[in-house]
C-alpha cells in the first residue's frame, strides 16, 4: 500500500521489474475480449474510507487480425471522468497486440 494524494500514479512507481506497468496476456482464442476495470479504495484516519476510481472499458474483436487492424501499432484511450463524492478519477491507458505492423513482439516479455 503507498500513501497517495491528489496527482497521477502510474503502476510503474506501485511494481517491480523493467516494466511493471505493463501487463502481458496471450491471446488463446478468438473472439476475444480485453477488459479494463479498476476501483480504488482510500483508508485514512480523516474522515470516511471511500472507493472511488470506478473504471470498466471493453474492447472486443472477432480476430487478431480485427485487433491489428483497430490497434495498430498501439492504441491510446482516456475514460470520461468519474466522480465520487469529493474524488475525480480519469483512466489513461494503452491497448497494444503483437505482431503488428511496428514489433513482432512486445519489448519485455515477463519470464514464464
Amino acid at each position: 500500500m503507498i500513501s497517495m494524494k491528489c496527482g497521477r500514479y502510474y503502476f510503474s512507481g506501485m511494481g517491480y521489474g523493467p516494466n511493471p506497468d505493463e501487463i502481458v496476456i496471450p491471446i488463446e482464442a478468438e473472439p476475444f475480449e480485453v477488459l479494463i476495470s479498476t476501483l480504488f479504495y482510500d483508508y485514512d484516519t480523516v474522515g470516511s474510507n471511500d472507493a472511488f476510481g470506478d473504471h470498466s472499458e471493453r474492447l472486443w474483436y472477432s480476430s487478431l487480425q480485427d485487433a491489428q487492424q483497430d490497434l495498430g501499432c498501439g492504441k491510446s484511450f482516456t475514460t470520461d471522468r468519474a466522480r465520487t463524492g469529493t474524488a475525480v478519477s480519469v483512466l489513461n491507458y494503452s491497448v497494444f497486440v503483437y505482431p503488428n505492423e511496428c514489433s513482432d513482439v512486445p519489448p519485455y516479455l515477463p519470464s514464464q
